[in-house]
């Protein structure tokens, strides 16, 4: 009778915990990054020793819960983590390089727009060269594509900074996953296997797996307990000995990179995907579209101030310089008095320094270069965009392959829950009999 007593008794206490697994499931079904959990029951026997069993045994003696494992494959999931990477670059690309595009085009400092106000009004002034009121408008126009100059490098430095800003963010939220791996392999080295506490570990394991290679493209390695190893090419950043720290390096020249830092190793990382890879990459191009302003306010000013001093003013003086200034941010304009423009030349015509003007429009090809950096800008930020797309697309494929094996179905979930109702309903009437018939054999004696 006692053996009746125990089994009933291990039989509720297996299926409350089977319920509670199923609970749980339940409770998570939206939970990002649960792994459904299944529940592995095993026989317990009696040896011929009396001792509990759950080998195989001479009597049946209960039930046990073997294990609670989840429902979880590394190849989906390494999969999603390596498109989930790719996806973090595509996005940040995407964004910065909008941005770069939306900075050069903005309507309010649009130099492709001031470049041909200038060249346009020279063509007025060539038609009437002593009229002060077009010499005035022609000054306001210098006047404005300086202050486009300046408006749009303020609006690629401010793209810059942010760029600066989001690359800290994202090595700060790298570092962050890498000390909470740290401590989870230390959790799990000592964890039981087949634990409900194993399982909670390795999700949130996982979870911190998905942070950091939303970050950078790392290397991921899975020990015999669960503990994870990672590293960028050379560049250990977690591994037994506890995890590194990434940091942000600010070069002599401008450029930034990310080193993993071990005490006084410091070891660059060149990632091709994840966050911090598609920071440093919009970095490089707001640079290179920074030079580029700057070499086109630099050839604006060299060509204007050369095309100046070959003329005469109204004085018959030599042009002065009209423009001034070592880059984009600089960029001003000298002249104030419109009597002081040169728009003739040596005994030639007044308007003969505005011809030669409107003739070397073409060969400047200022008009142009501007063309070429706005456009540069539009198709990478059109590949941007499409590289966007198709990245969300896989990682979206990707995530739903690893759903279908760890997500949780509510119908199947309602179905386990009533078998294992009954189960646990079964076990305690096993009990009860066992409960009865002890009281009737009481009451006999």
């Amino acid at each position: 009778m006692a053996d009746l007593l125990r089994i009933g008794a291990t039989a509720l206490s297996t299926y409350r915990s089977a319920l509670n697994a199923v609970g749980e499931n339940v409770a998570n079904s939206q939970t990002p990054g649960y792994s459904r959990r299944i529940v592995s029951l095993a026989e317990v026997g009696t040896g011929l020793n009396g001792a509990r069993s759950a080998s195989a045994s001479v009597q049946f003696n209960g039930v046990s819960v073997e294990s609670i494992q989840r429902n979880w494959q590394e190849r989906l999931a390494r999969t999603a983590w390596d498109s989930g990477s790719r996806l973090g670059a595509a996005a940040v690309k995407q964004t910065w390089l909008q941005a770069i595009e939306t900075r050069l085009n903005e309507e309010s400092a649009a130099i492709g727009a001031s470049l041909s106000a200038v060249f346009a009004g020279a063509d007025r002034l060539a038609a009437n060269p002593g009229d002060r009121t077009l010499r005035v408008q022609w000054l306001g126009r210098i006047d404005s594509l300086t202050a486009s100059f300046r408006q749009t490098h303020a609006g690629l430095r401010d793209v810059e900074q942010g760029i600066g800003d989001a690359l800290a963010y994202s090595v700060d939220r790298a570092n962050a996953a890498l000390v909470q791996l740290g401590s989870i392999n230390s959790a799990l080295k000592v964890a039981p296997h087949g634990s409900a506490l194993r399982a909670s570990l390795e999700d949130a394991r996982d979870g911190q797996i998905n942070a950091l290679t939303e970050e950078l493209d790392a290397d991921i390695v899975l020990g015999p307990q669960g503990e994870v190893s990672a590293r960028h090419g050379s560049a250990v950043m977690i591994d037994a000995a506890g995890a590194r720290t990434l940091r942000t390096i600010n070069h002599s020249d401008g450029t930034r990179a990310v080193a993993a830092i071990n005490a006084a190793d410091i070891v660059d990382i060149t990632p091709a995907a994840g966050k911090i890879a598609g920071h440093l990459a919009a970095d490089a191009t707001a640079k290179s579209q920074l030079s580029a302003i700057n070499n086109l306010a630099l050839s604006v000013a060299s060509r204007f101030n050369s095309w100046s001093a070959a003329g005469i003013n109204q004085s018959g003086v030599s042009g002065s310089p009209l423009f001034q200034g070592a880059d984009a941010a600089s960029l001003t304009a000298l002249i104030t008095n419109p009597d002081q423009l040169a728009f003739a030349r040596a005994g030639q015509a007044a308007n003969a320094n505005l011809q030669a003007l409107s003739a070397s429009r073409g060969s400047w090809a200022l008009e142009e270069g501007w063309t070429g950096i706005s456009t540069l800008a539009a198709s990478q930020s059109a590949a941007a965009s499409v590289e966007h797309g198709a990245a969300d697309t896989l990682h979206q494929s990707n995530l739903s392959a690893l759903d279908s094996v760890t997500g949780v179905d509510l119908d199947q979930e309602a179905a386990e829950l009533l078998r294992l109702q009954l189960a646990y309903n079964a076990a305690a009437r096993i009990v009860r009999v066992a409960q009865e018939t002890i009281n009737e054999v009481i009451q006999i004696l």
